[in-house]
């Protein structure tokens, strides 16, 4: 981004919930769902990431409150 000249440009992700008018993001290491995050910075991140949303609430509430064992 900065051979084009922008600078200060960061990634972040959130899925936008209609029925709540709010920005859902779990984050590694953090009960903090709401509002927009930064991603992992690296693959063992990523497995953390991973982890982090199925055991959500907002996950276990979709799978009935397994711990997503089978999947």
């Amino acid at each position: 981004m900065s051979e084009i000249g922008v600078g200060g440009v960061a990634v972040v992700y959130g899925a936008y919930l209609l029925s709540e008018r709010s920005v859902w993001a779990p984050r590694c290491g953090s009960d903090t769902v709401t509002g927009l995050a930064t991603p992992p910075a690296d693959g063992r991140g990523f497995v953390e990431f991973g982890d982090a949303v199925l055991q959500s609430q907002r996950i276990q509430v979709i799978f009935g409150g397994s711990r997503c064992g089978g999947l």
